[in-house]
């Protein structure tokens, strides 16, 4: 069910946009600087086969690419959001509709839900099939 309009005056709506901007720009350099990371992990690993020390014995590249997998999820997250607010169904809570209150979306402005349905969704027996996204990202 579409809803067209947004529940927000358009300044309101503009600094939505700024701060979701703001936050897909810093999600997607976390993401690359994580998998450089985990790159640069398992590299100097392989330099460091010859030496009898690990200097990267601290360092683990799986947590690198979970940490990267996190920060690309915001960042699909996030163009979801932006793509709910070109077709005027930004602001509603996608489950039951409601209007979403401005402090949750100045909190978590990529929400796609109001905190009630949120609350339903982590109770729910097949959570994990509902936060699947492309790519095999979860």
């Amino acid at each position: 069910m579409a809803i067209s309009g947004s529940p927000f005056s358009k300044d309101t709506l503009t600094m939505l946009v700024e701060l979701l901007h703001a936050r897909r720009v810093a999600a997607a350099r976390s993401a690359a600087a994580f998998r450089r990371q985990a790159v640069d992990v398992l590299e100097r690993r392989a330099m460091s086969e010859h030496f009898e020390c690990d200097p990267c014995a601290d360092s683990d590249p799986d947590r690198s690419h979970v940490l990267a997998e996190r920060a690309e999820r915001t960042v699909f997250e996030i163009e979801a959001a932006l793509a709910r607010i070109e077709s005027g169904t930004y602001g509603y809570c996608e489950d039951c509709r409601v209007g979403i209150p401005l402090e949750r979306l100045s909190a978590l402005p990529a929400t796609p839900v109001c905190i009630g349905c949120s609350g339903r969704r982590c109770d729910s027996p097949n959570r994990a099939l509902s936060g699947v996204l492309p790519g095999g990202m979860q």
